[in-house]
């Protein structure tokens, strides 16, 4: 899936329910700065899927994407995360952080919050 195409480089960790805030981000992709000390970016990935045969209306895909951007809001709100993985403000790497939602096997939308 998604994980392994993210696994092709060694430079992150890719974590799938990564334990962020009181939450559990869907992936994560955490740099691996004790061999690659100049990364610049880690991510946090919430996935939602809407099922093939749903039929996909605009307030189903607000919602989704209004729900996955609460939960990364939470997440990046975990000090822990934040020290672990040298985030800015006080550390060098910046969080990027991608709502994604799938209709089946189709990527429906994907925003960067």
């Amino acid at each position: 899936g998604l994980a392994s195409l993210l696994t092709a480089g060694n430079a992150y960790a890719v974590r799938t329910e990564h334990r962020a805030g009181f939450g559990f981000a869907d992936l994560a992709l955490a740099p691996r700065l004790i061999n690659y000390p100049s990364i610049k970016y880690a991510a946090l990935l919430e996935v939602k899927y809407l099922k093939k045969k749903e039929k996909v209306t605009k307030a189903m895909k607000e919602s989704l994407l209004a729900e996955a951007k609460d939960q990364l809001e939470r997440y990046a709100q975990d000090n822990n995360l934040a020290e672990e993985w040298s985030l800015k403000p006080s550390g060098t790497v910046t969080l990027i952080r991608l709502a994604v939602v799938f209709h089946g096997e189709d990527l429906l939308l994907a925003e960067e919050i």
